[in-house]
């Protein structure tokens, strides 16, 4: 387990007892919150924590990290520049939002929709909710390279074995929770955090 106080904050993340608050009810948020764990490109790591989007009028999301503590000028709803991330994106800014995987900034699985905001069309009504959901996500590298998954609330949602290419992860490695509002607002929260590094969920 990674408890909220074990991780470093870097603007609008903050503690809230037992919760990881990421952004909160106002506009032009960016919260960055990172944890240093031990662990290389040749292990199998999971990371599980429980998510909660919702509570104001609708931007911009939220993401799950693995690699370098610095966002290198990407948003917050777009991951770490060095590294994995799993991003949940409740406002098109580009005309499309949903779930998204990066690796090193560059998308390599994505399930979008190109409604309008606030449609309540999934894969946005999955978790821009107002409830907690369970998110796990499995990275397990081979061959150079690692497939990579997630499972949403046991089964309900997900994506399987995806490919990453020549996957590899910076010498200091953080568990990291990223998001942002813009002219529109959420809290997006993280709690139950933890991550284990062997066997896939091992």
């Amino acid at each position: 387990s990674v408890a909220p106080s074990d991780f470093s904050t870097v603007g609008s993340c903050q503690v809230d007892g037992d919760v990881l608050s990421v952004t909160q009810l106002a506009n032009s948020q960016l919260g960055q919150c990172y944890a240093p764990i031990t662990a290389t490109a040749t292990d199998n790591i999971r990371v599980a924590f429980d998510m909660y989007c919702g509570d104001g009028s609708g931007a911009d999301g939220l993401c799950v990290n693995l690699g370098k503590n610095s966002l290198d000028g990407r948003v917050g709803e777009d991951g770490v520049g060095v590294g994995i991330a799993l991003c949940f994106d409740e406002w098109a800014n580009g005309g499309d939002h949903g779930v998204m995987m990066f690796y090193n900034g560059e998308t390599f699985w994505e399930d979008i929709t190109t409604s309008g905001n606030r449609s309540n069309d999934p894969p946005v009504s999955y978790f821009e909710d107002e409830t907690w959901h369970s998110v796990v996500w499995d990275i397990v590298p081979s061959g150079g390279g690692a497939t990579v998954s997630f499972d949403f609330d046991s089964g309900s949602y997900g994506a399987d074995s995806q490919t990453v290419e020549s996957y590899e992860l910076p010498d200091d490695v953080y568990l990291g929770f990223t998001g942002r509002t813009g002219g529109a607002t959420n809290n997006h929260l993280a709690r139950n955090i933890q991550y284990s590094v062997g066997g896939a969920g091992g």
